[in-house]
């Protein structure tokens, strides 16, 4: 399939008024009920960077009919939109195409206070909804039993989504970018039975900025590293391995000052737990399996946790 840029002057035909301003592709007037429809077009058909950034009257609802075969949300593509409530998906037939959406695409759109991914959805890129303050839920749409095709979440993605409260992960999702929910208002993450997820980045929750509020968190079984700091000065209070689990690292630092983590059970092939990975955290006890691959504990990996942990191994 191959996808052609939206034509400007498609994007001017659903403007009333629309001029270019600061370089920028629109920063017109939507009609004048503030809806913008996309029309339908034989092409398939990429939204241009910055092509509805700061559209000024204030954009607040965009239709995309299915007809419009709109593949990619360009980078910055409805940056700023203070105004847009509404993104509007119409599949009379169920066929969606758009797969991409690009790098800071809703950025700064703090109106939205929902947001459907449509089924074909491969990338969200970096930035896509960042600071997208009145963001609430985030729902990655199954049409007639067919998954989501999510495969790609990028960094800072929901950075600063300070209502978002909830969110399912995809199970085609491998991995989770630095700061995905940095600053997010995100208290549960699930999920699925058969998630794909092998790592979780650096600050994917922000605990570096002591910002997160995810208290509860069940590791994916093909989670395989668990990398520095990832949950660094956390609140989290539980985190679970499955008897499946393949990690076989925990980085340095990974727990480090979560104050209110009293216990953990080590998955059987963790093979290395490096240096300051439960300094000054609350832990109590922590548990290895009868069958553990434990060959290494790095410095201070237990220094000042709760200053008097103590290590258990089950029979």
């Amino acid at each position: 399939m191959v996808s052609k840029q939206i034509s400007m002057d498609i994007v001017a035909a659903v403007l009333i008024g629309a001029t270019t301003v600061d370089g920028q592709a629109c920063s017109g007037t939507p009609n004048r009920q503030g809806l913008i429809t996309l029309p339908a077009s034989d092409s398939y058909l990429i939204i241009p960077p910055n092509a509805f950034k700061g559209c000024d009257p204030p954009l607040t609802w965009l239709k995309i009919p299915t007809g419009a075969r709109v593949t990619e949300f360009g980078t910055n593509a409805f940056k700023s939109l203070t105004k847009l409530k509404t993104v509007e998906f119409v599949s009379s037939n169920n066929i969606e195409v758009l797969k991409k959406i690009g790098v800071g695409a809703f950025e700064g759109a703090t109106g939205p206070s929902s947001f459907s991914v449509p089924q074909a959805v491969t990338e969200i890129k970096k930035d896509a909804f960042k600071g997208a303050t009145a963001l609430v839920s985030v729902i990655f749409a199954d049409f007639q039993g067919a998954t989501s095709s999510l495969t790609s979440l990028g960094e800072s993605a929901f950075e600063g989504t300070s209502k978002l409260i909830t969110i399912s992960i995809p199970d085609g999702v491998k991995k989770l970018e630095p700061s995905a929910f940095d600053s997010s208002g995100l208290e549960s993450i699930i999920f699925g039975p058969k998630s794909k997820l092998e790592e979780i980045s650096f600050n994917a929750f922000g605990y570096a900025k002591g910002t997160s509020k995810l208290a509860t968190i069940i590791i994916p079984d093909g989670v395989k590293q668990i990398e520095p700091n990832t949950f660094m000065g956390s609140v989290l209070k539980s985190i679970t391995f499955g008897p499946k689990s393949k990690l076989d690292k925990i980085g340095a630092s990974a727990f480090r000052g979560a104050s209110k983590l009293t216990a953990i059970s080590i998955p059987d092939e963790v093979k290395k737990i490096e240096q300051n990975v439960f300094m000054s955290s609350g832990l109590k006890t922590i548990t290895f399996g009868p069958n553990s691959k434990l060959e290494e504990i790095g410095a201070n990996a237990f220094r000042d946790a709760n200053n008097h942990s103590r290590r258990s191994k089950t029979n």
